[in-house]
């Protein structure tokens, strides 16, 4: 069982890996890395859900896969049509956000298992991009919100938001927040 199983999970991964040659043979044959890729979980403490989010930039690009740590394909993306030879660049997704009560941040954590996730893809020009993305569940603690007082929004004052320091996990080095305003 444990041969077949190795066997389903490396299928997906052939079809990426017979890609690339060809790819190399109709371009330069360059390798290098993404000019930003990047996974990151989003944890809304207020929904009570999480979700994953995928950003990856470069020059004009024409195929991109991102690809699990299973070696399954998670991500498949090819300009076409008008596209084909024009390119797309930047490239923001997120995944669904169910409630943690339909599917709890410990599934979630499964579905998408610490570990590198590979990023491959391929320019105009025909330079290939591979970058390994790690993904951690070193998640921080959420932050305590000490201003406005209770929630409340004077809308007719500039907004000030203020929070204690997050502390934990303490293998967490927090390098800084993003503030969403909806």
């Amino acid at each position: 069982m444990r041969h077949r199983f190795t066997v389903l999970a490396l299928v997906p991964l052939l079809g990426v890996l017979a890609f690339l040659p060809s790819a190399a043979a109709e371009g330069t044959g360059v390798t290098r890395p993404f000019k930003a890729a990047d996974l990151k979980v989003e944890i809304n403490a207020t929904d009570g859900d999480a979700g994953l989010q995928i950003f990856l930039d470069d020059d004009a690009w024409k195929h991109i896969t991102i690809i699990h740590p299973s070696g399954q394909v998670m991500v498949d993306l090819s300009a076409t049509g008008p596209l084909k030879d024009y390119g797309l660049t930047e490239l923001f997704s997120e995944s669904s956000e169910p409630p943690f009560d339909q599917f709890p941040l410990a599934e979630f954590k499964q579905l998408f298992p610490e570990g590198n996730y590979l990023f491959l893809g391929q320019l105009l020009d025909g330079t290939l991009l591979r970058s390994v993305v790690p993904l951690t569940h070193d998640f921080p603690s959420g932050p305590i919100i000490v201003a406005p007082r209770g929630g409340t929004v004077e809308l007719s004052q500039p907004l000030v938001v203020r929070w204690l320091p997050v502390l934990t996990p303490r293998a967490v080095n927090i390098v800084g927040y993003q503030v969403l305003v909806v």
